[in-house]
């Protein structure tokens, strides 16, 4: 039993230390896209930030790696952002590690949504 809990609690440290966030930021947008689209990667976080109404989509250059989840979750938010849903959670299972989005939004065009696995 002991060897149990010893292996459960390695593998939940492990999950830990290996979680990876993306974080996408929309701010002022409009019907044809964004002024400003800037990313940034670092080793557990890569943020996509989108600013001021303008012609450029908000769209990664670089995609995000290794995160469970990406991108059907994130599409997930954004779908349910569309429908008028503007602030939520949802959680799924991939590969037995619970993966969560959240989001809050006033439209479309001013959004965060964040993912984490």
């Amino acid at each position: 039993m002991k060897v149990l809990l010893v292996v459960a609690g390695v593998a939940l440290a492990s999950a830990l230390v290996s979680a990876r966030t993306i974080i996408i930021v929309k701010v002022n947008g409009g019907p044809s896209g964004f002024n400003r689209v800037s990313e940034v990667h670092t080793e557990n976080e890569s943020k996509l930030t989108c600013y001021g109404s303008g012609s450029t989509a908000c769209e990664w250059t670089v995609k995000p790696q290794l995160v469970r989840g990406y991108p059907r979750l994130i599409e997930y938010a954004e779908t349910q952002i569309a429908e008028g849903n503007l602030v939520g959670t949802y959680t799924e299972m991939i590969d037995g590690v619970p993966c969560t989005v959240r989001w809050e939004a006033q439209d479309v065009y001013n959004a965060e949504i964040v993912l984490e696995d």
